[in-house]
């Protein structure tokens, strides 16, 4: 016998099946879309190279301008041993929720984010 799970018991609707039908066809289009957008956005960046915006017919439509970031992250993937060196302490103030949930649960709970995935 299986242990049950911890959503096992958990309130459930019964949904309409042309709207779920729906909704994962528009999911999956929308990947294909975004896989096809993305394909062209790479040939748009490679279109531009150096250039900082595109134009159609002398009007100006595509901007490629670079801003105040940086991909910090692959910095120090690529340059770990470098990027060490540029590694400081940073003291943050961060809101703990766990204790204002213990604290005021009413008003936490109107605040819970919730998850909206497939199952499948």
């Amino acid at each position: 016998m299986p242990v049950p799970g911890p959503h096992d018991d958990e309130f459930t609707v019964e949904l309409d099946e042309d709207t779920w039908v729906s909704y994962r066809k528009a999911i999956s289009h929308a990947a294909a879309w975004k896989a096809i957008a993305d394909a062209l956005r790479e040939k748009l960046e490679a279109s531009l190279g150096e250039a900082t915006a595109g134009i159609l017919d002398g009007k100006k439509v595509l901007y490629y301008r670079p801003a105040e970031k940086w991909a910090e992250a692959r910095i120090i993937k690529d340059y770990p041993e470098l990027a060490q060196h540029f590694i400081r302490v940073k003291e943050q103030h961060v809101f703990d929720i766990e204790a204002f949930r213990l604290a005021h649960p009413g008003i936490a709970d109107k605040y819970q984010v919730r998850s909206f995935r497939s199952a499948e």
